[in-house]
């Protein structure tokens, strides 16, 4: 097996090709939008596996350096198995992982965005949740840069026809995060002190971000609030996405939903040592 940089996105990882499995759903009160909601495609087992297949490659991606997942993936061929110790073990925690893994490759395979840092690497302990926001898209083309602050929520409710509880705590999170600037400042930080991508990235980041200043630049970011949530399709209705869309987040915002059939067995698969 032999894999080259040319070969992963720009912070470090192959592609799972994501677009080939998502079915994009209507806008769930407007008919439009499509891109709100997505879903496995038909037949679900066949993109299910293919789902977890590319999960799993990419595992030792978002917990190791390159250098370590190229290491483990000539050590060990593409599956870790037993070749990580960083992944978390509680199931809690694989849980919302998962979501927060699955939307990093979502951004930045659909909406074309880059992760600059995958804050899983970070974590100093197995079952650990990630500095900061759960996850940051930037558009550094933009000018000045976008940044996507993205709340991602796992969830299984629904199935009484009650908006699960998970799309407010996304909508409170953000609304937190978006009324103290000191929390972007820290976000920057980290990001500044661990950027995992390519030079031309790194160069366009740092050409706009000063880490030796304090504060955000003089060129404030574009801000994009965004309340992700990964759901089990059979409990969910797209109708529990409208809190979330009609929420006033004083920037602009934008809702995604992932649904995916079998979600409990995703995850256990994802994770599994088997």
């Amino acid at each position: 097996m032999h894999i080259q940089v040319d070969d992963l996105l720009p912070p470090g990882r192959p592609m799972i090709y994501l677009e080939r499995i998502l079915l994009c759903r209507q806008h769930p009160k407007l008919g439009r939008n499509p891109c709100v909601c997505a879903a496995l495609r038909d037949p679900h087992p066949e993109y299910h596996s293919a789902l977890v297949n590319g999960l799993r490659r990419i595992l030792p991606f978002m917990y190791r350096t390159v250098e370590q997942a190229v290491d483990i993936l000539l050590r060990y061929g593409i599956d870790f198995q037993e070749a990580i110790s960083q992944p978390p073990t509680s199931f809690k925690f694989q849980w919302a992982h998962t979501g927060e893994i699955l939307f990093c490759a979502y951004f930045e395979e659909i909406e074309g965005k880059v992760v600059l840092v995958y804050k899983w690497r970070l974590n100093t302990t197995k079952n650990q949740h990630q500095f900061g926001m759960d996850l940051m898209g930037f558009d550094l083309d933009a000018s000045p840069p976008a940044i996507y602050v993205i709340a991602a929520k796992t969830t299984q409710q629904g199935e009484d026809g009650t908006t699960p509880s998970v799309v407010y705590d996304a909508i409170r999170e953000l609304k937190d995060y978006l009324a103290q600037s000191t929390k972007l400042d820290d976000d920057l930080e980290i990001i500044a002190a661990n950027l995992h991508t390519d030079k031309k990235h790194r160069t366009a980041f740092l050409d706009w971000y000063d880490p030796y200043t304090e504060g955000l630049p003089d060129a404030k970011p574009r801000l994009v609030a965004v309340p992700a949530f990964v759901a089990e399709e059979q409990n969910w209705q797209d109708k529990y996405a409208v809190p979330a869309i009609e929420a006033d987040f004083s920037v602009p915002g934008m809702v995604r939903v992932i649904c995916v059939d079998g979600l409990d067995h995703l995850v256990r698969q994802v994770f599994s040592r088997g």
